[in-house]
This record gives C-alpha cells, sequence and structure tokens, in this order.
C-alpha cells in the first residue's frame, strides 16, 4: 500500500495500513518548518505502531536535487548510516 502525505491536500490523508509492507510518500512544500513537524509527527507515529511491518519512506521535493535534505529531519540515524556508507566508495552494485 503506498499512502502519500501532501501539504495541500490534508483532507485526503489517511493511516490505513492494509498490508504488511507499505510505502509513505511524504511530498514536501519547502518550508523547512513545516517540513521538521509533519516528519517529527511521521517519526512519533511510526514508533507508537511497529505492528506495521516494514515501512519506506519516499521523500520528495518539488525539486528533487534538494530531497536529501529531508532525510536528517525525518531521521538523524538514517543521515548517520548514509554518511558512513559514503565513507568507503561502493564498487559493485552487488
Amino acid at each position: 500500500m503506498v499512502i502519500a502525505d501532501t501539504p495541500s491536500r490534508r483532507d485526503v490523508f489517511h493511516l490505513s495500513f492494509t498490508g504488511s509492507k507499505n510505502v509513505i510518500r511524504y511530498l514536501s512544500d519547502q518550508n523547512k518548518d513545516n517540513d521538521q513537524r509533519r516528519l517529527k509527527l511521521w517519526r512519533i507515529w511510526l514508533d507508537q505502531n511497529p505492528q506495521l511491518g516494514e515501512i519506506y519512506m519516499a521523500l520528495h521535493r518539488p525539486d528533487n536535487e534538494w530531497a536529501p535534505e529531508l532525510i536528517p529531519l525525518f531521521s538523524p540515524e538514517t543521515q548517520e548510516h548514509i554518511d558512513r556508507l559514503n565513507e568507503k566508495p561502493q564498487t559493485s552494485l552487488f
């Protein structure tokens, strides 16, 4: 199941997960304060609902060139992991 969280269409936002693998498609409005608040709410909600199974976050901005800036707002731990991975160059896809 894919759930989209858009800042301009909160009327269609829902939190009904039907499977054990879910994707949350987060759309930014490029307002850092708004992104921090919304992503913090997602972290809290996901932490309180571990029974949901596997959750994948797709973070989008109108200008996706800057989408990686959303990662530390959602999960500092994820950013630390990415930084560690970048220390060793990838030499193979597998």
